[in-house]
């Protein structure tokens, strides 16, 4: 026979155990995968621009001095300092991953983790819900996020339409 969605698909099934309910995400629509992308997409943008307001917050206060090339300005019988050397792919890897760690304070991390199940619950048309989300410990939700995205967002976690 050819295609049989229940050869293809596994059921959304889900089980917490004993901290929490078991039961199967309804299928998504197009327009939840949509919104959940979008949910995701805007959460790191968040994440991100909190990380460039802090560094541009903290250039200013050092006079607008950073790290990186810059242009120098002739001023009549002086010499233009030296430009700062520009930073290699691997250093500046790096000084981003610190900002975006001073940006994850305790407050913040609450308010992206929020609005992360939120966008969970939403594409599991609440089953399960938010509240049941939360109220899970912390490696059993990080577990349960993933898993969505895996299933939901991740090419590799798409079976082919064959059993070849």
């Amino acid at each position: 026979m050819g295609f049989v969605a229940s050869e293809q698909l596994d059921p959304l099934d889900y089980d917490f155990g004993d901290y929490g309910p078991k039961g199967t995400v309804p299928e998504p629509s197009t327009e939840q995968i949509y919104a959940f992308r979008k949910a995701l997409a805007d959460i790191a943008v968040d994440v991100l621009d909190a990380a460039l307001k802090l560094e541009t917050n903290r250039e200013q206060r050092r006079g607008g001095r950073s790290r990186g090339p810059k242009k120098a300005v002739a001023v009549p019988s002086q010499t233009p300092p030296p430009a700062e050397p520009e930073l290699s792919a691997g250093e500046q890897a790096l000084q981003n991953a610190k900002i975006i760690a001073t940006v994850m304070t305790d407050n913040a991390t609450t308010v992206f983790e929020s609005k992360t199940l939120q966008a969970c619950a939403d594409v599991c048309s609440n089953t399960p819900s938010f509240d049941e989300l939360d109220a899970l410990p912390w490696r059993l939700k990080q577990a349960f996020m993933f898993w969505l995205a895996g299933v939901f967002l991740s090419p590799e976690a798409w079976r082919p339409a064959t059993s070849a």
